[in-house]
């Protein structure tokens, strides 16, 4: 036996079928199932996205996992390092923007077992944002296999019921000499152009969270912190959320540097850790 810390996001392949388990994660690239009695108590106690102590019994196809015998179960972090959820304070509205792009690649290279909206709901926690926006080109997102038909029916159906906005922009046609796919949607322009508006928008936001980790957004986010060329004494809060991998070395540098930036990576938030 294993022990390991995971969060448990929804089977989709259960939606449809009762011989699935509801609950599964991942660990080093293998699927993960709560045994029955962890998986009723993932439910009772609503402990879906929770950090979790459990046993691996591990498998050649798939690993099965059960409550620690000698660990509570559920993990209870310190506020830092920032684990999960980004923990912005309640009186705090913020507006979020989300990269679906380099959102859902990042994900992807994480075999993240959580879907993109699941992730989102996570990392955001009981936050209320003013408004959550998502950028996509949904036809380079299927045709690059950026997101899964589930994933993109969650946020669908959260777009829906007013708990985001989905923002598209169709596919352009570029002319660029080698290999490389001639395809560009501009949704860092729109993007940023977004951001620049909603930092003076009434009522006034409370930050921005970030969900991307280009160097292309070092200018609007040092307009909301007020800093370099764009230096205030009213700066605004910024979460920047992002992988290791992707997040550029400006937008790091505002991490380092100005209390009000604030880094929380998707590794931290969704690997499993090994803890024996």
């Amino acid at each position: 036996m294993s022990l390991v810390q995971l969060r448990f996001a929804t089977n989709p392949q259960a939606r449809d079928r009762s011989d699935r388990s509801p609950f599964m994660s991942r660990y080093r690239g293998k699927l993960v199932f709560p045994d029955p009695e962890l998986t009723e108590t993932i439910e009772q106690k609503k402990l879906f996205g929770r950090l979790l102590n459990v046993e691996l019994e591990l498998g050649r196809s798939y690993h099965t996992a059960k409550a620690s015998s000698t660990q509570p179960l559920e993990v209870v972090l310190p506020p830092t390092p920032n684990y999960g959820s980004l923990q912005i304070p309640p009186k705090l509205r913020p507006v979020v923007l989300v990269d679906g792009p380099n959102f859902t690649q990042s994900l992807k290279r994480l075999s993240s077992a959580f879907s993109p909206m699941a992730t989102i709901d996570l990392i955001l926690g009981g936050c209320s944002p003013q408004l959550v926006n998502f950028y996509i080109c949904w036809e380079a997102a299927q045709g690059k296999h950026y997101i899964t038909a589930e994933g993109e029916w969650g946020i669908r159906k959260a777009a829906e019921t007013g708990r985001i906005t989905i923002v598209e922009r169709e596919k352009k046609v570029i002319l660029v000499a080698g290999p490389r796919n001639p395809t560009k949607t501009d949704i860092d322009n729109l993007l940023i152009g977004d951001a620049s508006q909603l930092l003076y928008q009434k009522p006034s936001p409370g930050g921005l969270v970030l969900f991307a980790g280009d160097s292309d957004y070092s200018d609007v986010v040092s307009r909301w912190l007020g800093v370099g060329r764009h230096t205030t004494p009213t700066g605004k809060p910024v979460w920047i959320v992002s992988t290791a991998k992707s997040l550029s070395r400006e937008l790091r540098q505002f991490t380092e540097d100005s209390a009000l930036a604030n880094l929380l990576l998707l590794e931290d938030a969704l690997m499993p850790r090994s803890i024996r």
